[in-house]
């Protein structure tokens, strides 16, 4: 997270007003062709990170596609007071219309539990894993859980993903095998995690709030932060491999240094 903009108080709260989207660039061929159609940077190709503002329609970019925020907002000030504006004249625009807003009731899921367990380790937040063989099980996890993930009290909180497959467990515990909702702490960088709470699959909403809830109070944060994070994960031999190519030719050559400077664990203990 850039610290400098996205986590202060006064972008948080003018982001209520929009949706907020982030792509993840090498791990998803749709996710990547969508930020490619936004912009394109010195490599050629889609890069590591874009920043844009867009209108409702998803189409129509409000302001100049870019790397990143700095190159379109002066401050989180300016940002912020944008934001606000831009906000205050499409809901004008809608009253004008007589249109309602569209409550948002998608699960924001990450595409797999494993990229799960990454995403939620990089956020520094739980994991939120819906498993159930059952597709319709699932389905109904996915619908409760979505009840609950743009409620104030949990949104923003968790990364979300969902399977029918134990084996996508793999990473996680002895506790995760049986079917329900859980909330995991994604340990080992991203490439394991454990069960901090656990529901039934058959759980109302109120005992899954309660699960939540529970996972939420006993979920530790890491305290390392940043490129201090990297190295450590580096030094511990966790690497992570990329599903697509990395065309940002930046990214691509950072990758490239920490592989040549990266210990296999099994070499590190012959050593």
């Amino acid at each position: 997270m850039d610290g400098s903009f996205l986590s202060l108080t006064s972008i948080v709260q003018a982001s209520r007003r929009f949706v907020c989207i982030r792509t993840l660039t090498y791990e998803d061929a749709e996710e990547r062709d969508f930020q490619r159609s936004l912009f394109i940077g010195r490599s050629g190709d889609v890069e590591n990170t874009t920043f844009c503002m867009i209108a409702p329609d998803g189409k129509n970019p409000l302001t100049q596609p870019a790397r990143g925020i700095r190159q379109v907002f002066q401050s989180p000030e300016h940002m912020a007071s944008w934001m606000g504006e831009a906000a205050d004249y499409y809901e004008a625009e809608r009253a004008k219309a007589s249109l309602k807003p569209a409550p948002i009731t998608a699960l924001p899921l990450v595409g797999t539990v494993r990229l799960g367990l990454n995403t939620a380790a990089a956020d520094n937040l739980p994991l939120v894993v819906l498993y159930s063989p059952s597709p319709a099980d699932r389905s109904r996890l996915e619908a409760a859980a979505a009840s609950l993930a743009w409620k104030p009290e949990f949104a923003g909180r968790c990364v979300y993903a969902s399977t029918v497959s134990p084996g996508d467990l793999s990473p996680v515990d002895a506790g995760a095998v049986k079917p329900g909702f859980l909330v995991i702490q994604p340990e080992g960088f991203g490439l394991a995690g454990k069960v901090l709470a656990r529901a039934e699959a058959t759980a109302g909403p109120e005992q899954l709030a309660g699960t939540l809830r529970q996972g939420l109070q006993a979920f530790r944060p890491r305290a390392l932060t940043g490129f201090e994070y990297v190295r450590a994960a580096h030094a511990a031999g966790a690497f992570w491999e990329t599903k697509l190519p990395v065309t940002d030719i930046q990214e691509a050559h950072a990758r490239e240094r920490a592989r040549r400077s990266f210990i296999p664990p099994q070499r590190r203990e012959s050593e």
